[in-house]
C-alpha cells in the first residue's frame, strides 16, 4: 500500500511585467508539493490524524510562504506602477497650471 500523502499542485499566470521573487527560482510559477502523512491507518486513528495535521500544516506552511513572496513581488510592481502614473498626473497638473499665467 502507498504511504499517504498530500499533494498540491499550483499554477500561476503572473504578468510579464512582474520580476520573480528573489527567494523562488526564476519562473517558479508552477509546480507541485507532496507532503507525507508520516503514520498510517495501522497505528491507530489518533496517531494518523496527528500525522495529517502535521502534513496539512507543513502545506500551508511552504504554500503560504510561496504564495506570499508572489504576492509582495506583484505588490511591488503595483506600486511602482502607481507612482508612475500619479507622476505623470502630477506633471500634466503642473503644465496646465503654467500656461495659465
Amino acid at each position: 500500500m502507498t504511504a499517504p500523502a498530500l499533494e498540491i499542485t499550483f499554477s500561476y499566470h503572473i504578468p510579464d511585467t512582474v520580476d520573480p521573487p528573489k527567494s523562488l527560482p526564476s519562473s517558479h510559477t508552477s509546480g507541485s508539493y507532496s507532503f507525507p502523512v508520516q503514520a498510517s491507518t495501522e497505528n491507530g486513528s489518533k496517531v494518523y490524524y496527528e500525522g495529517l495535521r502535521k502534513a496539512i500544516k507543513d502545506a500551508r506552511d511552504e504554500t503560504g510562504a510561496h504564495l506570499t513572496a508572489w504576492r509582495d513581488a506583484v505588490g511591488d510592481t503595483e506600486k511602482e506602477k502607481e507612482a508612475s502614473i500619479k507622476k505623470v498626473a502630477s506633471d500634466d497638473e503642473e503644465e496646465e497650471g503654467g500656461d495659465e499665467s
